[in-house]
């Protein structure tokens, strides 16, 4: 109890925040305000996630398409992890072509981590990098980069948003996210 006492800085005999109860121990007796909220607010903050359109670097129009699928793929995935919170598709993807610094996206958003990334296109092969922003200072946590043949577009964008919702789980913490992650879920 001293050691609490001190902690708070209560000095002996004060009764500030702990009252001994005879017989039965001591009561905290404090006034009490609730903080919790902050709390909750702050740690939501710090796991809020904006997936931006992907950037299209091919030279080729209908890679457009392939580029905003693979951005959505991803935003969906995430949206299935619970204990992150996710920015609308609507907000993220309306900032497209602004060039912001990602701190001012991150504001702009009340995101904590941006997703961000790009296409390119060597003939049939595309090479696609996904890169998770921490938007606190505008650095990198990590960078992923796939090869890959332009097959099915559906098959590309399931194999980046697969492993971009499993390293942002390990990122973001195993405790609070369920290991089934950034798997589809069929309706």
């Amino acid at each position: 109890i001293s050691v609490l006492r001190s902690a708070l800085g209560e000095a002996r005999g004060e009764n500030r925040y702990l009252v001994t109860v005879p017989r039965r121990g001591y009561c905290f007796v404090a006034t009490v305000l609730q903080v919790a909220k902050v709390t909750e607010i702050q740690a939501t903050h710090d796991r809020t996630v904006a997936v931006l359109m992907f950037d299209n670097w091919s030279g080729f129009a209908a890679d457009e398409l392939l580029a905003a699928g693979i951005a959505e793929s991803i935003l969906h995935r995430m949206a299935g992890i619970a204990g992150i919170k996710v920015v609308a598709q609507t907000s993220s993807f309306a900032l497209r072509g602004l060039h912001l610094d990602a701190r001012e996206v991150g504001r702009r958003l009340d995101a904590r981590y941006l997703v961000e990334g790009s296409l390119q296109r060597a003939g049939a092969r595309l090479r696609i990098t996904a890169q998770l922003i921490d938007a606190n200072d505008g650095t990198h946590v990590w960078s992923l980069m796939f090869n890959v043949k332009k097959d099915d577009a559906f098959t590309v964008e399931d194999r980046v948003s697969q492993r971009v919702a499993r390293a942002l789980r390990h990122s973001l913490g195993r405790g609070a996210l369920p290991a089934n992650a950034g798997r589809d879920r069929h309706e």
